[in-house]
């Protein structure tokens, strides 16, 4: 929960602990509150790590209704400048109450609102809380991620010693994930601990390289493939970034392709991999896609609603007499939010997406701030991932997509501007 570390500045931005703007406009939060929110902040930066991150967000909502009742705190977002998100949010109202199931699509767009705004502050607050503070909490996702990858290689080690080399090797998981969920995790500590281990100092830099060793091959141990695009994606990003990270990628390239090879040994992962571009081997991908996006060309006004894609996509299936099968969303992020809310909702999207996207590359280009490059880089990671893969509607993993979104648009108020085209 504290990619502004990979910065290294941790600048004392703001008093104010909802608006880091330099200005006071409310009483400082009480010692209590204050603790109660470092508590939450430490268990959200280890809950995001193994995908539990529900007991972390209940503890900053508490402290935020708290603040707010005691007159401590502002529900503005002024500062952010988050216009086309604020948009968005707005708009998935209207399709929300359309939706066949309403309740769903009403509970899971106030989920989601929910989980981005106490992760959108959330990031404010941290960047405002000096280095050290940062330094921890990164240290505690990257550590607990780095754990639970070691967790997954212990346990293939286990099937393997059982069963010898060559077995077919099932696909890795957390208790508290799904498999490609795991990787989406693994992916996004692997691509922070390659930063950190390019970036932080000496005294960082070898726990660093560790984690991202062992993030990487509790990543492979999934067989999510998205979520290795994914990771190529964010390294690619980084070593854009300056002469250092660019022979840390390079590092990290190497990493990837040892495992590869060592991967021989394991026809079932090799064999899964080795299906990244084979298009017969993923058309039951096509066929979703194919069927998702007709049923925009007849929803493209307002979508189906959030969280409604299942019951549209088997009404499909029975009017073409399809075989049927239950998919819980598109598979591709681009298409989830076009049937989510309409072609409205995909340009906000695209607009929100792209203008925190150009600040950030900007901030870095201009400013030398590493924490935008480090936050560009794993949100460059996510989409790829979400283009075959997974959903933004999951209140476990939207923060993943929050904290680096959050760390651009701070990046564009730095630059003075809103984060519009």
């Amino acid at each position: 929960m504290g990619l502004g570390l990979v910065a290294g500045q941790g600048r004392a931005e703001a008093a104010d602990w909802t608006e880091p703007t330099g200005k006071v406009p409310h009483r400082q939060p009480s010692t209590n509150a204050l603790m109660l929110e470092k508590v939450a902040w430490h268990a959200g930066a280890v809950g995001l790590a193994v995908g539990f991150t529900s007991p972390a967000q209940l503890l900053l909502l508490g402290s935020t209704l708290y603040r707010l009742a005691t007159g401590r705190a502002s529900l503005s977002t002024r500062s952010y400048g988050r216009l086309p998100l604020r948009l968005l949010a707005v708009w998935l109202v209207v399709p929300a109450l359309l939706a066949q199931d309403r309740a769903s699509a009403l509970g899971t767009l106030l989920g989601a609102v929910l989980t981005g705004w106490l992760s959108l502050t959330t990031v404010a607050q941290i960047r405002a809380c000096g280095r050290q503070g940062v330094h921890r909490l990164v240290a505690a996702f990257l550590g607990t991620a780095a754990l639970a990858a070691g967790y997954l290689v212990v346990r293939a080690v286990v099937i393997v010693g059982h069963t010898g080399l060559h077995t077919v090797l099932p696909r890795q998981s957390l208790p508290t994930l799904n498999v490609n969920s795991t990787g989406t995790v693994l992916m996004a500590a692997a691509v922070l601990s390659l930063a950190c281990a390019a970036w932080a100092g000496r005294r960082w830099r070898g726990p660093a390289a560790i984690a991202f060793v062992a993030t990487v091959a509790g990543l492979f141990l999934t067989q999510s493939r998205g979520a290795l695009l994914g990771l190529l994606a964010g390294i690619l990003t980084l070593g854009l970034t300056t002469k250092r990270q660019l022979a840390w990628a390079v590092a990290g390239l190497v990493l990837i392709f040892a495992l590869a090879v060592a991967a021989v040994g394991f026809p079932s992962i090799l064999g899964r991999y080795g299906t990244i571009t084979s298009l017969a081997a993923n058309q039951d991908r096509v066929e979703l896609w194919k069927g998702a996006w007709d049923i925009l060309r007849g929803h493209w006004p307002v979508g189906v609603g959030p969280n409604n894609f299942p019951h549209a996509y088997a009404s499909y299936l029975v009017a073409h007499h399809l075989q049927s099968t239950t998919q819980p969303f598109a598979h591709n992020v681009f298409l989830d939010m076009a049937l989510m809310g309409g072609i409205p909702a995909l340009g906000l999207f695209v607009w929100m997406l792209g203008a925190a996207m150009y600040h950030g590359w900007r901030s870095w280009h201009e400013r030398q701030d590493l924490s935008a490059a480090g936050a560009l880089a794993l949100l460059v990671a996510l989409l790829v991932h979400l283009q075959v893969d997974l959903t933004l509607f999951s209140l476990e993993l939207l923060p993943l997509f929050f904290l680096p979104y959050g760390l651009l648009t701070l990046a564009s108020a730095a630059d003075g501007e809103e984060p519009g085209p």
